[in-house]
């Protein structure tokens, strides 16, 4: 009989750190900044198919499940920027986010899955920011092990894992393994997402499949590969960008999907939009956001918190000027505060990224498919900050991956 240890049962030593609890203490979870209790509604991802997905734009309502077993929790959000596939990612601190039984999870990996639950393959995306490695765990119900790991770059924890690369993945990287070969049977119950180390690691794009061939399918499903049976039209496209704006999954799945697919055609209408979207839209929002930006330090509480709202209500085309109040050398403590608060607020992860930030990152990974030289001039446009610091970033960004291809 295997000897089982507490290695063996657990996934890590962990720092304890509870974001917050309520009057009854109850662990409650920091997601995108606003506190969420632990036991929300979550409808379970259906297995009666070829491709089953364990995360792909659910993270608000899988990470209130991740309790790390009700040990303490470390900070977690929904990225809506840094991003795989589809709308968001999961971004975790270190050390991890995990729980060996999710609702609804018992997914069977066998050799010739055949029946519904039953799969073989893994297919998952992932990148890390500082440190050394990262790990993807999955809990399985039939020996009660962690034992079934996923790692790249360096194991400095030494649990017992699969090495996938001796290089961490500083950049989107994704990984296809065949989980019966590597583990063999197994019923994957609860999941790990653990960057180790460094500054927090994302991850995207998980799925179970039958076979690659089915990870194949679906990947060029959501990733918008599939080319559409003609063009979109331009009412079609002007729906595509209304629904990029913000987080109604349906329809903004459907916008990017959308637009991704039709990358080279929709290229020439994102650049327009996006160019018209540079400035406020008229000579009264100008004016406002210079006298708002003033305002940010005056003596009068009530006009710092009205300079405030107005300045996040014009959008991310005050970004630039708002870094720049931030990082002033002039700049008093009291505007510094809320330049800072209003930077974050028009470029954070979660609820508290800006509408004007989400359809902008979005449009930007529509222009770096396309890579045309539409899409091209278009991001350049972007990279030198006309519609402010946050799209100026990941402009950048999507012009230095398209320069290594």
């Amino acid at each position: 009989m295997r000897r089982l240890t507490l290695l063996s049962l657990i996934p890590a030593l962990w720092l304890v750190a509870i974001s917050a609890t309520n009057a009854r203490d109850q662990i409650v979870v920091r997601v995108g900044g606003a506190p969420v209790p632990a036991n929300p509604a979550y409808v379970p991802p259906k297995a009666d198919g070829a491709v089953v997905a364990l995360l792909e734009d659910d993270a608000m309502e899988l990470l209130p499940l991740l309790t790390n077993d009700n040990s303490g929790l470390v900070d977690a959000s929904r990225e809506d920027r840094q991003v795989y596939s589809g709308l968001s990612s999961l971004r975790v601190v270190p050390q991890q986010r995990f729980s060996m039984t999710i609702t609804g999870w018992n997914f069977r990996i066998v050799k010739e899955p055949k029946n519904a639950g039953e799969f073989r393959f893994v297919r998952f995306a992932w990148k890390k920011v500082g440190g050394t490695g990262i790990i993807v765990q999955f809990h399985s119900a039939t020996a009660r092990t962690w034992d079934n790991r996923y790692v790249a770059g360096q194991n400095t924890v030494g649990w017992i894992s699969k090495s996938v690369s001796d290089k961490m993945p500083t950049e989107w990287t994704v990984v296809t393994r065949d989980l019966f070969a590597d583990f063999g049977e197994l019923t994957i119950t609860g999941i790990a997402f653990s960057p180790l180390d460094g500054t927090h690691g994302y991850f995207d794009h998980v799925y179970l499949g039958r076979t690659i061939e089915d990870l194949d399918a679906n990947s060029a499903a959501v990733l918008g590969l599939k080319p559409p049976k003609g063009a979109p039209n331009e009412m079609q496209m002007a729906q595509f960008w209304a629904d990029l704006r913000g987080n109604d999954g349906e329809k903004a799945t459907i916008a990017f999907r959308g637009l991704m697919a039709s990358a080279p055609d929709s290229a020439a209408f994102l650049a327009k939009q996006l160019k018209d979207a540079r400035a406020p839209n008229d000579t009264d929002d100008r004016a406002k956001a210079a006298k708002c930006l003033a305002q940010l330090g005056d003596e009068s509480f009530e006009v710092r918190e009205a300079a405030t709202r107005e300045l996040i209500r014009i959008g991310t085309v005050v970004s630039t000027d708002v870094k720049a109040v931030r990082d002033g050398l002039q700049t008093s403590p009291e505007a510094k505060y809320r330049a800072t608060f209003i930077f974050k607020k028009l470029g954070s992860s979660g609820d508290d990224v800006h509408p004007d930030i989400i359809r902008g990152s979005r449009a930007i990974r529509v222009l770096e498919r396309a890579g045309n030289a539409i899409a091209r001039d278009a991001l350049g446009e972007l990279a030198k900050g006309t519609s402010g610091a946050i799209l100026a970033e990941d402009a950048k960004a999507a012009l230095a991956r398209m320069n290594k291809q």
